[in-house]
């Protein structure tokens, strides 16, 4: 967004919006809905006998866009009591406790058409996925009461499960086990056609493979890849599929017998690797002609010449035709790279509809060492740093990169978000991705003290009397230019923010997903403050603030441009 804008100032509900010239872009307009019910507050002991207070709240975890433009929330409630008001509520079993929730909402989220809720003893929903019928396939973890409301979905490998619900979240037509030594289900995905998808995840124990699993819609059974003749595509440092030439696992084969050289940033060194597994942050996706794109982390243990044996993580990208066999499977590494000290782990993965490209996001583990493509500005320490990549879609090159900023102490932002002065950077993490029809990539993130905004934000960092930033964590929603060059919005999602007297702001909110449907944006998460509903909110979302945790939805509606 250009900085030379005319621009005139309008009030919508709470919120300031702009009007600008009709050849740039107007900000968005804004709306911000919370609901829920009280927060559970456990109590337990640490390790040596002090209480240790635990406060557990309601949150939307994953999102996804049914027939029609409504959309399916999926999360959790403390207690049932918490379902908003809904056309149909269908209660899967009865609990006084914790609940997990499947929603249905009407496209401007307006109303809740359906609600379907299950005692978190019987199952917990960590991702859904939207189905042509309008149904919805749910992965997440079976409770101790799950197996005996279905039988069908137990097993002795693993503790997670996947159901295939009706579009009024009313029946659960089948329900599955999920992969042997799945610990939990992070990338689930449907074929255009509805007749397939695809699920994977993290494993049990270090050594473990991972799987991506193809199964029948219908049935729920599942489909071996015609092309590689197994029952699923493994991910493990012996699969053949990834270790032929030019393959991911090739490059880390070379060091597994006898060193060879390493391209860090000292320059060259005889290098050792042993490889583990694929371990965690799998995220999965399908192009319109039934491409499957995956990214998840091998971890290995590697050992450079006169330093001591270290773990590592690196990141894993490919593309695999529909009958299972890879067209490509890369890291995120320049040419000559062997391995990156500081660890990198998927949030997610997508094609961008414009472009053609395949886009990641990801996080690195630490600054202050070999780095990702990309112009990462600061000293982060030992935490955590956001960052999306641009991959060729033919080939798997990394194209580009983009890091998401946020500084903890000393140091300034400028007009692109970058930090000036070589600023300490704070903790923070990019959730999901989604494409507007412009071709901006917008991220789902959350920031520690203190985030960038644009000048025409809806809601800035939230400051002290003196101006300085609170220390805090909020939701950040983050549009960029398809070639990742320029930040075009940024606003926070907060509630009031108020400084508590100590420099911290009061509550907090994050943002967990985000989805793109007929020209507007739909984030969820949660939050924790008073002020958060806007004054245009339907009124099922209103409700008595003040819990450290409550439901958020956030819908953006962009101007044409």
């Amino acid at each position: 967004m250009s900085p030379t804008r005319s621009v005139r100032w309008l009030t919508l509900g709470t919120l300031p919006i702009w009007l600008a010239r009709a050849d740039v872009s107007p900000a968005p307009r804004i709306t911000r809905l919370q609901f829920g019910g009280p927060d559970q507050v456990v109590t337990n002991l640490d390790s040596k006998g002090h209480p240790k207070i635990t406060i557990h709240g309601d949150e939307i975890r994953d999102l996804a866009v049914a027939a029609g433009g409504r959309l399916w929330a999926v999360g959790q409630f403390q207690t049932a009591d918490a379902t908003p008001a809904a056309h149909r509520i269908s209660r899967h079993g009865d609990s006084a406790g914790p609940a997990t929730f499947a929603m249905k909402l009407a496209a401007d989220l307006s109303a809740v058409t359906a609600v379907a809720l299950w005692p978190t003893s019987v199952f917990t929903v960590s991702r859904c996925a939207a189905l042509p019928d309008g149904g919805a396939l749910l992965a997440g973890w079976l409770g101790p009461d799950g197996g005996n409301r279905w039988p069908s979905a137990k097993s002795d490998k693993t503790q997670t499960a996947l159901l295939r619900v009706s579009p009024e979240g009313d029946r659960v037509l089948w329900a599955i086990p999920g992969g042997p030594n799945q610990s939990d289900v992070t990338g689930l995905a449907v074929a255009r056609d509805g007749r397939r998808f695809w699920w994977t995840g993290g494993t049990v124990g270090r050594g473990m493979g991972a799987y991506v699993i193809q199964a029948d819609t219908e049935t729920g059974r599942t489909i071996p890849f015609d092309g590689i003749g197994e029952w699923a595509f493994g991910l493990h440092p012996s699969s053949k599929h990834l270790s032929g030439p030019g393959q991911y696992l090739s490059l880390y084969q070379k060091g597994t017998t006898s060193p060879y050289d390493y391209d860090g940033p000292e320059g060259w060194a005889p290098v050792r690797f042993w490889l583990h597994g694929f371990r965690s942050d799998g995220r999965l996706a399908v192009t319109p002609d039934g491409d499957l794109l995956i990214a998840h982390t091998l971890q290995y243990d590697f050992q450079i010449q006169g330093a001591k044996r270290e773990p590592g993580f690196d990141l894993f990208v490919a593309r695999i035709a529909p009958d299972g066999r890879p067209r490509w499977s890369v890291n995120a590494y320049r040419d000559g790279d062997s391995v990156h000290t500081p660890d990198q782990k998927p949030q997610d993965i997508l094609l961008h509809p414009r472009t053609g490209e395949i886009l990641v996001a990801a996080w690195q583990h630490g600054s202050n060492k070999y780095r990702l493509i990309g112009d990462l500005i600061g000293d982060s320490g030992n935490i955590s740093v956001p960052w999306i990549g641009r991959f060729d879609a033919a080939t798997g090159r990394v194209l580009g990169g983009w890091y998401f900023h946020c500084i903890r102490e000393r140091g300034e932002f400028d007009a692109q978000g970058r930090p000036q002065r070589w600023p300490k950077l704070s903790g923070a993490r990019i959730a999901r991705l989604a494409v507007d029809r412009a071709g901006r990539i917008w991220a789902a993130a959350t920031g520690g003290r203190y985030a960038f905004t644009t000048p025409d934000a809806a809601q800035a960092w939230p400051v002290s009397a003196a101006g300085q930033p609170l220390w805090g964590q909020f939701g950040v929603l983050i549009a960029l230019s398809p070639d990742l060059s320029r930040i075009e919005y940024a606003t926070l999602v907060r509630g009031q923010g108020a400084d508590r007297g100590d420099g911290t702001a009061s509550g907090s909110s994050e943002l967990n997903a985000i989805v793109e449907s007929d020209g507007t944006l739909v984030a969820a998460g949660c939050v924790g403050d008073d002020g958060f509903p806007t004054d245009d909110a339907p009124a099922w979302s209103r409700k008595p603030s003040g819990d450290r945790r409550d439901c958020a939805l956030v819908r953006v509606v962009l101007e044409p441009r």
